[in-house]
Protein backbone atom coordinates (compact mmCIF):
# COMPACT_ATOMS: atom_id res chain seq x y z
CA UNK A 1 0.00 0.00 0.00
CA UNK A 2 3.33 2.29 0.35
CA UNK A 3 4.53 4.82 3.15
CA UNK A 4 1.82 6.03 4.81
CA UNK A 5 2.40 9.66 6.33
CA UNK A 6 0.70 12.18 8.74
CA UNK A 7 -0.42 13.60 5.57
CA UNK A 8 -2.06 10.71 4.31
CA UNK A 9 -2.58 7.82 7.21
CA UNK A 10 -3.71 4.76 6.79
CA UNK A 11 -7.81 4.59 8.06
CA UNK A 12 -9.10 1.76 9.75
CA UNK A 13 -12.86 1.11 10.55
CA UNK A 14 -14.22 -0.11 13.50
CA UNK A 15 -17.23 -1.24 13.66
CA UNK A 16 -19.89 -2.13 16.65
CA UNK A 17 -23.69 -1.01 17.03
CA UNK A 18 -25.20 -1.21 20.25
CA UNK A 19 -26.14 0.65 23.51
CA UNK A 20 -23.55 2.03 26.24
CA UNK A 21 -22.33 -1.41 27.82
CA UNK A 22 -21.79 -2.52 24.54
CA UNK A 23 -19.78 0.36 23.50
CA UNK A 24 -17.71 -0.18 26.50
CA UNK A 25 -17.00 -3.18 26.40
CA UNK A 26 -14.44 -3.20 23.03
CA UNK A 27 -12.65 -0.33 24.53
CA UNK A 28 -9.59 -3.02 26.15
CA UNK A 29 -9.57 -3.90 21.83
CA UNK A 30 -9.62 -0.58 20.75
CA UNK A 31 -7.13 0.35 22.99
CA UNK A 32 -4.85 -2.53 21.83
CA UNK A 33 -5.66 -1.64 18.39
CA UNK A 34 -4.28 2.02 18.85
CA UNK A 35 -1.49 0.29 20.26
CA UNK A 36 -0.79 -1.73 17.59
CA UNK A 37 -1.14 0.77 14.99
CA UNK A 38 0.45 4.20 15.90
CA UNK A 39 0.50 5.25 12.61
CA UNK A 40 -3.26 4.95 12.27
CA UNK A 41 -6.66 6.98 11.90
CA UNK A 42 -9.36 5.29 13.56
CA UNK A 43 -13.31 5.80 12.28
CA UNK A 44 -16.27 3.82 14.38
CA UNK A 45 -19.42 3.10 12.60
CA UNK A 46 -21.84 2.81 15.66
CA UNK A 47 -25.02 4.48 17.10
CA UNK A 48 -25.96 7.31 18.75
CA UNK A 49 -25.32 5.87 22.19
CA UNK A 50 -22.20 4.92 20.83
CA UNK A 51 -21.24 8.64 19.78
CA UNK A 52 -22.12 9.49 23.19
CA UNK A 53 -20.08 6.90 24.67
CA UNK A 54 -17.09 6.63 22.56
CA UNK A 55 -17.07 10.02 21.35
CA UNK A 56 -13.67 11.39 23.22
CA UNK A 57 -12.41 8.21 23.90
CA UNK A 58 -8.83 8.78 21.81
CA UNK A 59 -8.24 11.85 19.86
CA UNK A 60 -7.05 9.38 17.20
CA UNK A 61 -11.14 8.23 15.88
CA UNK A 62 -11.50 10.83 14.16
CA UNK A 63 -14.73 10.35 12.76
CA UNK A 64 -17.64 8.32 13.83
CA UNK A 65 -20.61 7.36 11.35
CA UNK A 66 -23.85 7.01 12.65
CA UNK A 67 -26.52 3.71 12.18
CA UNK A 68 -29.56 2.55 12.72
CA UNK A 69 -30.28 -1.26 13.48
CA UNK A 70 -33.95 -0.30 12.76
CA UNK A 71 -35.76 -1.52 9.29
CA UNK A 72 -36.34 0.35 6.67
CA UNK A 73 -33.76 3.06 7.79
CA UNK A 74 -30.99 0.59 8.19
CA UNK A 75 -31.24 0.10 4.11
CA UNK A 76 -31.55 4.11 3.50
CA UNK A 77 -28.09 4.55 5.82
CA UNK A 78 -26.54 1.20 4.85
CA UNK A 79 -26.47 2.97 0.46
CA UNK A 80 -25.49 6.43 1.96
CA UNK A 81 -22.33 4.82 4.38
CA UNK A 82 -20.86 2.26 1.17
CA UNK A 83 -20.69 4.73 -0.65
CA UNK A 84 -18.39 7.34 2.16
CA UNK A 85 -16.64 4.11 3.04
CA UNK A 86 -15.34 3.51 -0.21
CA UNK A 87 -14.06 6.99 -0.65
CA UNK A 88 -12.35 6.76 2.72
CA UNK A 89 -9.80 4.04 1.34
CA UNK A 90 -10.06 1.91 4.63
CA UNK A 91 -6.94 -0.69 4.99
CA UNK A 92 -8.54 -2.33 7.77
CA UNK A 93 -11.68 -3.06 8.95
CA UNK A 94 -12.85 -4.48 12.48
CA UNK A 95 -16.34 -5.75 13.02
CA UNK A 96 -16.94 -6.32 16.57
CA UNK A 97 -20.45 -7.35 15.63
CA UNK A 98 -21.10 -11.81 14.97
CA UNK A 99 -24.27 -11.01 13.15
CA UNK A 100 -23.63 -11.96 9.16
CA UNK A 101 -25.23 -9.06 8.32
CA UNK A 102 -22.28 -6.75 9.03
CA UNK A 103 -19.92 -9.35 7.04
CA UNK A 104 -21.82 -9.28 4.19
CA UNK A 105 -22.26 -5.57 3.66
CA UNK A 106 -18.63 -4.67 4.94
CA UNK A 107 -17.10 -7.57 3.52
CA UNK A 108 -15.65 -6.17 0.26
CA UNK A 109 -14.65 -2.75 1.42
CA UNK A 110 -11.24 -3.06 2.76
CA UNK A 111 -8.07 -5.19 1.91
CA UNK A 112 -8.11 -7.30 5.39
CA UNK A 113 -11.48 -7.08 7.37
CA UNK A 114 -11.55 -8.76 10.76
CA UNK A 115 -14.95 -10.12 11.80
CA UNK A 116 -15.86 -11.21 15.36
CA UNK A 117 -17.20 -14.65 15.89
CA UNK A 118 -18.58 -17.43 18.44
CA UNK A 119 -21.09 -16.70 20.60
CA UNK A 120 -20.73 -16.40 24.95
CA UNK A 121 -20.21 -20.00 24.93
CA UNK A 122 -16.88 -19.59 24.07
CA UNK A 123 -15.64 -16.87 26.18
CA UNK A 124 -16.47 -13.19 27.08
CA UNK A 125 -17.48 -10.86 24.90
CA UNK A 126 -14.42 -8.62 25.73
CA UNK A 127 -12.21 -11.45 25.67
CA UNK A 128 -12.90 -12.65 22.26
CA UNK A 129 -13.08 -9.32 21.02
CA UNK A 130 -9.33 -9.10 22.31
CA UNK A 131 -8.50 -12.69 20.44
CA UNK A 132 -9.88 -10.80 17.27
CA UNK A 133 -7.21 -8.09 17.32
CA UNK A 134 -4.57 -10.59 18.57
CA UNK A 135 -5.54 -12.71 15.30
CA UNK A 136 -5.29 -10.02 13.19
CA UNK A 137 -1.94 -8.53 14.45
CA UNK A 138 -0.54 -11.70 14.35
CA UNK A 139 0.34 -11.56 18.37
CA UNK A 140 -0.36 -10.92 21.89
CA UNK A 141 -2.68 -8.04 22.49
CA UNK A 142 -2.13 -6.28 25.69
CA UNK A 143 -5.67 -7.78 28.47
CA UNK A 144 -6.46 -4.33 29.83
CA UNK A 145 -9.72 -3.02 31.58
CA UNK A 146 -13.19 -1.83 29.77
CA UNK A 147 -12.78 1.66 30.64
CA UNK A 148 -13.96 5.16 29.84
CA UNK A 149 -11.88 8.59 30.54
CA UNK A 150 -14.04 11.09 33.30
CA UNK A 151 -13.71 15.19 32.71
CA UNK A 152 -13.03 16.64 35.92
CA UNK A 153 -16.47 17.81 35.63
CA UNK A 154 -17.92 14.87 34.88
CA UNK A 155 -15.95 13.52 38.13
CA UNK A 156 -17.90 16.25 40.11
CA UNK A 157 -21.27 15.15 39.14
CA UNK A 158 -20.47 11.93 39.74
CA UNK A 159 -19.63 12.59 43.63
CA UNK A 160 -22.52 14.72 44.13
CA UNK A 161 -24.61 12.32 43.32
CA UNK A 162 -23.49 9.92 45.29
CA UNK A 163 -23.51 12.17 48.08
CA UNK A 164 -27.24 12.85 47.57
CA UNK A 165 -27.81 9.45 48.11
CA UNK A 166 -25.49 9.37 50.91
CA UNK A 167 -22.40 7.43 50.01
CA UNK A 168 -19.71 7.65 51.87
CA UNK A 169 -17.10 9.96 49.92
CA UNK A 170 -14.31 7.93 51.27
CA UNK A 171 -15.82 4.67 50.85
CA UNK A 172 -14.51 2.00 48.07
CA UNK A 173 -17.52 2.09 45.54
CA UNK A 174 -18.57 -1.14 43.77
CA UNK A 175 -21.46 -0.69 41.10
CA UNK A 176 -23.57 -3.57 40.48
CA UNK A 177 -25.60 -3.93 36.63
CA UNK A 178 -27.78 -6.73 37.24
CA UNK A 179 -29.94 -5.85 34.00
CA UNK A 180 -28.76 -5.42 30.28
CA UNK A 181 -30.43 -3.79 27.24
CA UNK A 182 -33.47 -6.35 26.08
CA UNK A 183 -34.54 -6.80 29.92
CA UNK A 184 -37.12 -4.78 29.55
CA UNK A 185 -38.60 -6.15 26.42
CA UNK A 186 -42.42 -8.27 26.79
CA UNK A 187 -41.41 -11.98 27.63
CA UNK A 188 -37.92 -11.20 27.16
CA UNK A 189 -37.56 -11.48 23.66
CA UNK A 190 -33.76 -11.76 23.68
CA UNK A 191 -33.79 -15.07 25.13
CA UNK A 192 -30.39 -15.49 24.57
CA UNK A 193 -29.54 -12.26 26.21
CA UNK A 194 -31.63 -13.31 29.32
CA UNK A 195 -29.48 -16.47 29.48
CA UNK A 196 -25.96 -15.09 28.65
CA UNK A 197 -26.47 -11.53 30.32
CA UNK A 198 -29.06 -12.40 33.42
CA UNK A 199 -27.57 -13.31 36.69
CA UNK A 200 -29.44 -14.65 39.18
CA UNK A 201 -31.08 -11.61 41.51
CA UNK A 202 -30.42 -13.74 44.42
CA UNK A 203 -26.42 -14.66 43.05
CA UNK A 204 -26.13 -10.41 43.20
CA UNK A 205 -28.08 -10.02 46.76
CA UNK A 206 -24.93 -12.29 48.21
CA UNK A 207 -22.50 -11.26 46.72
CA UNK A 208 -23.27 -7.61 47.92
CA UNK A 209 -23.28 -9.30 51.12
CA UNK A 210 -20.19 -11.05 51.08
CA UNK A 211 -18.46 -7.99 49.37
CA UNK A 212 -19.14 -5.51 52.61
CA UNK A 213 -18.92 -8.51 55.07
CA UNK A 214 -15.24 -8.79 53.60
CA UNK A 215 -14.90 -4.65 54.13
CA UNK A 216 -15.94 -4.42 57.35
CA UNK A 217 -13.65 -7.07 58.39
CA UNK A 218 -10.90 -5.65 56.90
CA UNK A 219 -11.75 -2.28 58.61
CA UNK A 220 -12.41 -1.23 55.41
CA UNK A 221 -15.72 1.24 54.06
CA UNK A 222 -17.56 -0.07 51.22
CA UNK A 223 -21.01 1.33 49.30
CA UNK A 224 -22.43 -1.00 46.79
CA UNK A 225 -24.23 0.56 44.47
CA UNK A 226 -26.89 -0.72 41.38
CA UNK A 227 -27.12 0.97 37.86
CA UNK A 228 -30.51 0.84 36.58
CA UNK A 229 -33.12 2.32 34.67
CA UNK A 230 -36.42 3.30 35.75
CA UNK A 231 -37.86 0.80 34.08
CA UNK A 232 -35.82 -1.44 35.19
CA UNK A 233 -36.89 -1.42 38.80
CA UNK A 234 -38.65 -4.47 39.47
CA UNK A 235 -35.85 -6.31 38.84
CA UNK A 236 -33.83 -4.51 40.73
CA UNK A 237 -36.14 -3.86 44.01
CA UNK A 238 -35.64 -8.19 45.26
CA UNK A 239 -31.96 -7.62 45.38
CA UNK A 240 -31.94 -4.73 47.29
CA UNK A 241 -34.55 -6.37 49.73
CA UNK A 242 -32.42 -9.85 49.23
CA UNK A 243 -29.36 -8.04 50.72
CA UNK A 244 -30.28 -6.28 53.10
CA UNK A 245 -29.83 -3.08 51.66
Amino acid sequence: MGLKTSQNPEKILLVRAGRGGDLIMITPAVNALLEAYPWAEFHLLTTGDGRRILGDFDPRITRTFLYSRRFPRTLVLQRRLTGQFRAEGYSRIFIFETKPHYRRWLGGLAPEVHVLTGTADNGHYCARCLDLVARAVNGEVPRGWASLSCTPAGVDQARQLLADHGVDPEARLVGLHPTFSGTGLPLFRDRQGLRHRMWPGESFARLARVLVDRAQARGEKLAVVIDALPEEVKYVRPIVEQSGG
